[in-house]
């Protein structure tokens, strides 16, 4: 068996200086071991692709239950479940993201980016600098909420609770912690909000998602708390991780002019600059998951039962033994296999929404601009959901 090696003191996720760039420290992580302790998580941090790859296909010796996603998401949403319930509670949205039913909502996220990038174009036009991460942001909260069939009134505290309930994921904060008071009072609304439309669809059947959880049964398993939790999960999954790909997209395009001006020129090469800049830089760098039996392994290493593994996406998605050249922006680059939307029975069910959410907006912003530079950019310190909180840009 492979001998676990102890994390270093300074592995702290949570700074500024990683966040704005984390792939020096998740190479030397890499480079530490295959399975690595780390005793102020109390965790094994787990950084290769094949053995993250394998953690996600063995559901008879890792479990999604308990721990950290429980506590943030609820113990009954999709992130906390695996096997039968799971899948039955997949299956009740699985049809309504199935790429052919997605394509009804191609007309409204191009109406929708136009109307959110417009203002910014003018502004860039006028010799403005102008943050797109508020705009970034928008376009998914929308989406999220007419597929939820939640009211317009509310889209606006949608990206606030989702800030509040994401911030510092994957930290175990004190309950008196300001982040963890934020994290409850938003859990709270976004509950109270969605029992609301629980109830109305009760009475009054509609067919988006919450109607189709509704109709489908699914509550004699999971009871109401869990048709919350899920809800509110799409909300955060559908808002957060999508937003971030793409102010992840708009920094490299940035930093590449030469592809910016590529792509602009060819719109053929958009998907592939979009599914490259995943890879790249990673959306969900933490995915957890604990040992449920005695022959748990990863790498060699035995993960005793019970113990807490957490895999780093964005350190396989860069893992020099699955990628040639993994440190390049490469836009033709085959990304077939990276975890950027997860892996195996866990592949997030959203990614053909977000690829669409992508092709509209990004086509619609190079519609509307010219070629764009980049000016200040604020990572903040969230590493499990990084992305840009500050992205500023100027016509070029």
């Amino acid at each position: 068996m492979t001998q676990a090696a102890t994390a270093s003191a300074g592995w702290d996720f949570y700074t500024p200086q990683v966040n704005a760039d984390p792939h020096p420290l998740l190479a030397s992580i890499r480079n530490s071991g295959r399975a690595i302790w780390h005793d102020t998580y109390q965790s094994w941090i787990v950084p290769h692709y094949d053995d993250i790859v394998a953690i996600c296909r063995d559901e008879k010796n890792f479990t999604m239950k308990g721990g950290i996603v429980s506590h943030n998401f609820g113990r009954y949403s999709l992130l906390a479940q695996d096997g039968k319930l799971h899948r039955a509670i997949r299956s009740v949205w699985n049809a309504a993201f199935l790429k052919q039913a997605l394509e009804r909502l191609v007309p409204q996220i191009a109406a929708t980016s136009q109307r959110l990038i417009a203002p910014a174009a003018e502004r860039l036009a006028a010799g403005e600098e102008v943050d797109m991460a508020p705009v970034n942001r928008a376009l998914p909260v929308e989406i999220t909420a007419i597929l939820l069939g939640v009211p317009e009134e509310h889209y606006a505290s949608f990206a606030g609770w989702s800030d509040d309930i994401t911030h510092m994921t994957g930290y175990a904060l004190p309950p008196e912690h300001p982040v963890e008071v934020r994290r409850v009072k938003a859990q709270t609304e976004v509950a109270n909000l969605l029992r609301e439309e629980i109830a109305r669809r009760r009475r009054h059947p509609q067919d988006d998602l919450i109607g189709r959880m509704v109709a489908s049964g699914i509550e004699d398993q999971i009871g109401e708390e869990g048709m919350v939790d899920n809800c509110r999960l799409l909300l955060v999954a559908g808002n957060e991780t999508t937003a971030n790909w793409f102010g992840h997209t708009m920094v490299l395009l940035g930093r590449h002019p030469a592809i910016q001006r590529e792509v602009r020129a060819d719109r053929s090469l958009l998907p592939g600059a979009l599914e490259e800049a995943l890879r790249y830089d990673h959306v969900t760098h933490f995915a957890f998951r604990r040992a449920q039996t005695d022959d748990a392994l990863v790498g060699g290493v035995p993960i005793p039962n019970g113990d807490q593994v957490i895999m780093i996406y964005g350190a396989a998605n860069r893992d020099p033994d699955r990628w040639d050249n993994p440190d390049a922006y490469d836009i033709r680059r085959d990304t077939e296999g990276h975890v950027g939307f997860g892996h195996s029975f866990h592949t997030c069910m959203g990614k053909e929404l977000a690829r669409l959410e992508g092709k509209g907006y990004f086509n619609t912003l190079f519609d509307l601009t010219r070629h764009y530079a980049l000016g200040e950019v604020d990572y903040g310190i969230s590493f499990p959901l990084r992305g840009p909180q500050k992205l500023m840009i100027r016509q070029a």
